[in-house]
């Protein structure tokens, strides 16, 4: 498979999956409710916006290598942070349950493998599911890893969600542009229903998301019987439209009985894949036909997919407002009709414009009554909380205006912090200047 480029954010990214089949903490998030506005603007502003914060922090370095080993050496290949790690798998489950499908857990087993893919990919400074002995950092382990995971690389500032390392691959993944990745398998690979279990791990620059295993223990999760759509069905954020223009639909693979290939002298399970050879797909936008075309039916990466690309330039929905597109299948062997809705709004929160920082009043002394004044901020239509701290631990009760010094303050600092909200902005605080306690 041949490598493609795409510049963003100021960086250059590339994304690859392995086309061939080679045969420790779970994010406890609820189900996303797609059926609901609110429910999925929340998630996608509570649940995926943080984790594209979280930079790698990676601790290898690729002057440590030493040539052909089975592994790297740790002072080699590092490890990433465990909260890069965590926000990486909580923005992978975002995707799956947005989907309708259960989340995974991280193996720590995958995500030591996945390192050592991750750290060749930064030593040579490219991508590649079949790495060759001669490359630098090569190992047998982190060449295996290689053939079974996304692979994502960029270059330049790590700023931007659409970068290729830690959770800020996982949007790339999701997208699938370019002209090699019209099967969108990395998006098929993330979205596999049974799939219980990813590895990952990154470089400051690289990432390799572990996503095939055929072992039992990593494939536990339940199948979707209703098929896996992308966009998804229901209410669905703008900001996660694919920018690829390509749209998905999976059906659950199934497997028949055996049958006895005489020619090639061995036994082989007929599955359904095949289904969409006759497929035929319409979309409209607020009731007007939109034009399609359809770039893959099958192929490779978990279950049989149907791959189409909008012709139509998709526009941003305009401010408050939701844009329905209406999707229909047909033409699908052994299926009906598949047709369902996606109602695309602009999901991301808008920032309080003035955020001040909070003062306090009063003499800071044992008995005495503090006051905090949170300033204006903007729009001021906001709720504002509070919520005083003794050093850095919040005091139990002390959630008012003003609060009364106790002898446990004496010789102490406090603050106060100031949290506003409202409906369609993002929580913000503020901690005011510290006072010493006498």
């Amino acid at each position: 498979m041949q490598m493609h480029t795409r510049a963003v954010s100021g960086a250059t990214a590339l994304i690859l999956l392995a086309t061939s089949w080679l045969g420790t903490s779970l994010a406890h998030a609820e189900p996303i409710d797609t059926s609901s506005r609110k429910e999925v603007a929340e998630a996608y502003n509570a649940r995926l916006l943080p984790t594209l914060t979280v930079a790698p922090k990676w601790t290898g370095s690729v002057n440590k290598c030493t040539k052909k080993p089975k592994a790297q050496p740790k002072k080699a290949v590092g490890t990433d942070s465990a909260a890069s790690k965590k926000a990486t798998i909580k923005a992978v489950n975002y995707f799956r349950e947005m989907a309708g499908l259960k989340p995974v857990k991280e193996d720590a087993g995958l995500s030591k493998l996945a390192q050592q893919s991750a750290l060749i990919m930064k030593a040579n400074d490219t991508l590649s599911h079949w790495p060759a002995p001669s490359w630098k950092c090569y190992s047998t382990q982190g060449r295996a890893a290689s053939e079974r995971s996304n692979i994502a690389i960029s270059w330049g500032a790590l700023e931007g969600p659409e970068l290729g390392s830690g959770p800020r691959s996982i949007p790339l993944y999701m997208d699938d542009y370019g002209d090699h990745n019209k099967e969108v398998g990395h998006r098929r690979w993330i979205l596999k229903p049974e799939t219980s279990r990813f590895g990952t791990g990154s470089t400051d620059n690289t990432n390799a998301l572990y996503i095939y295993s055929d072992d039992a223990e990593h494939n536990t999760n339940p199948g979707h019987a209703g098929g896996v759509a992308w966009p998804s069905k229901g209410y669905f954020p703008w900001e996660t439209v694919p920018t690829s223009k390509r749209w998905s639909f999976s059906l659950p693979l199934v497997y028949g009985d055996p049958e006895y290939d005489e020619d090639n002298g061995y036994w082989v399970f007929p599955s359904n894949d095949g289904q969409f050879k006759k497929a035929k797909v319409a979309m409209t936008k607020n009731g007007k036909a939109l034009k399609t075309k359809i770039i893959a039916r099958d192929g490779y990466a978990g279950n049989p997919t149907l791959v189409w690309e909008t012709k139509s330039k998709l526009a941003k929905p305009k401010s408050g407002k939701v844009d329905t597109y209406k999707v229909t299948i047909t033409g699908v062997k052994g299926q009906k009709t598949i047709a369902y809705s996606v109602k695309v709004f602009e999901a991301r929160y808008k920032a309080f414009s003035k955020k001040p920082k909070p003062t306090v009043s009063g003499t800071a002394k044992v008995g005495k009554k503090l006051t905090a004044k949170a300033g204006t901020w903007k729009p001021s239509s906001a709720k504002l909380s509070y919520q005083w701290y003794r050093g850095s631990s919040k005091i139990v009760g002390a959630t008012k205006k003003t609060y009364t010094l106790a002898k446990a303050d004496k010789g102490k600092t406090v603050k106060v912090k100031v949290t506003a909200k409202k409906s369609g902005y993002i929580t913000a605080s503020r901690f005011s200047a510290t006072r010493k306690v006498r």
